[in-house]
């Protein structure tokens, strides 16, 4: 925890490969309370029959995610990612601006 390096988590390839049981047992509420930066992820969609809003309302459910935690889930992809600043910079803009909206 002490370097920040974010975790790719793919819940339905968790689940499907055998990490967790159950997505339930599912240990992102874990990490959420630990402070663990992660972001949410597909692994390989085609394979394992998933996309990201769909992670993002596994973890949106398990977490008890308002639109404040998602889009502190959306910041910890942004901060974790390799794109250049100008990008993550309007990304940032673009989360923050989208969580200001109640609509």
């Amino acid at each position: 925890m002490n370097r920040r390096i974010p975790l790719a988590v793919c819940p339905t390839s968790n689940l499907l490969l055998g990490v967790c049981k159950t997505i339930e047992e599912h240990p992102l509420r874990e990490l959420w309370d630990a402070g663990v930066t992660f972001s949410v992820n597909t692994d390989d969609p085609g394979f394992f029959g998933c996309d990201l809003t769909g992670e993002y309302a596994i973890a949106g459910r398990l977490l008890g995610l308002d639109r404040g935690g998602y889009a502190k889930l959306a910041l910890n992809s942004v901060e974790g990612s390799f794109a250049p600043p100008e990008l993550n910079d309007g990304l940032r803009r673009e989360i923050a601006d989208w969580a200001a909206r109640t609509t």
